[in-house]
């Protein structure tokens, strides 16, 4: 098996100490069904916040979609609801924080970040159009201790994966956007360092990747 990694989890090994780096090549070289599902645990609300900038809802849309989501417990497992009520606070918070009035949703490129023979597909969840200006944004959607750190990796990705694909789009249009804390991350100051950092860790993944063996 081909070493291989998604961009969240590159984003997790970077900032791992070596035995967490060890379990993230762990996951992905091993997943289990109950990984999968995680992957996708925020799909509802994923697709809610698209189509809220597609068609320019006010927020008020928003909260309706969330109660939506929450009339669906009625019946479900614990899971479901848990799964459910998580998806709903993330639709109130982003409709709390952020406004689709002046963005505009435009065709989101497929980037490819390419190091060391790894293949990362980092395409943005939303391609915008803010004051006249380009955006390519990740959502992030838990609570992170360390969120400062991750986002400046996750926007330095999508830089290298768009500048070596050709496209001409400055530092600033890269993002970062907490749904839940509302927060609006931006690219590392130290570019370079950061570069350093990734390149690093694609490096450091595809020599592990063969001794990594199931628990």
């Amino acid at each position: 098996m081909e070493p291989h990694i998604s961009l969240t989890g590159l984003v997790k090994f970077v900032v791992a100490s070596p035995s967490q780096q060890r379990k993230v090549l762990r996951d992905h070289k091993y997943p289990d069904p109950d990984g999968l599902a995680q992957a996708k645990y925020y799909q509802e609300a994923t697709r809610a916040i698209m189509a809220f900038y597609r068609n320019g809802h006010d927020r008020s849309w928003l909260e309706a979609r969330a109660d939506a989501l929450i009339a669906r417990k009625a019946g479900a497992s614990e899971h479901a609801k848990t799964k459910l009520d998580s998806n709903a606070a993330v639709l109130r918070s982003h409709a709390k924080h952020f406004s689709s009035q002046g963005v505009d949703l435009v065709e989101s490129p497929k980037l490819v970040y390419v190091h060391a023979g790894l293949d990362i597909a980092v395409t943005p969840h939303l391609s915008i159009m803010e004051r006249k200006q380009k955006r390519l944004v990740r959502l992030r959607f838990p609570l992170q201790r360390n969120a400062d750190e991750t986002a400046k990796v996750a926007c330095q990705v999508m830089y290298e994966a768009a500048e070596s694909m050709g496209l001409d789009l400055p530092a600033s249009a890269f993002r970062v956007w907490d749904c839940r804390s509302g927060k609006k991350h931006k690219m590392a100051r130290s570019r370079s360092r950061t570069r350093s950092d990734i390149e690093a860790a694609c490096e450091t993944i595809v020599d592990l990747w063969p001794g990594i063996r199931p628990r």
